[in-house]
């Protein structure tokens, strides 16, 4: 893939990244809170793009949402989400060429929950092991769903945009 190409699909993930959680605010209830939309399209960038558009994505995403539609606030959630999300697309990145997307996703989704609530626990200065592992223990168990989703979805659509990309090359 040409190096415009992989601009051009991290562009177009990034924007989708800070327009779906739109979409699903619009929908009665907490989707958003359930589904983590941003999540997708870093895990995409990562797995298809590799682990520099993968982490640039993710990052990108949480702080662009921010300042364009306020959400998540900046401090401390989009903050803790760059960096959580971009660790998810940087870990998926490096790891995709060394074993399957399972095992990837799995790492990669460990690691970017340990970076968010690690960089909570910076930004809010808290020194306890203690509470490092309930907030971790919390993330964790509120995130399940979202957890799921991303391994049904995304093991689907990485074949399909992948195939997709290959063929506007002809």
């Amino acid at each position: 893939m040409t190096n415009t190409k992989k601009l051009v699909t991290a562009s177009v993930l990034l924007a989708i990244g800070v327009l779906l959680p739109q979409v699903f605010h619009i929908i009665p209830g907490n989707l958003t809170g359930i589904i983590s939309p941003m999540h997708l399209p870093a895990f995409f960038a990562g797995l298809i793009l590799g682990p520099f558009y993968g982490v640039l994505v993710g990052m990108l995403i949480p702080l662009l949402s921010s300042i364009i539609t306020g959400m998540p606030p900046l401090m401390p959630i989009a903050a803790c989400m760059m960096v959580e999300i971009g660790i998810y697309g940087l870990v998926c990145g490096l790891l995709i060429k060394k074993f399957n997307i399972f095992v990837a996703l799995l790492i990669a989704i460990v690691a970017g929950r340990i970076g968010y609530v690690s960089a909570l626990s910076l930004i809010q200065g808290i020194t306890s092991i203690g509470i490092w592992w309930a907030n971790l223990i919390a993330n964790f168990s509120g995130g399940v769903f979202a957890i799921m989703i991303q391994f049904i979805l995304i093991p689907l659509l990485v074949p399909r945009i992948q195939k997709a990309l290959e063929s506007s090359n002809h």
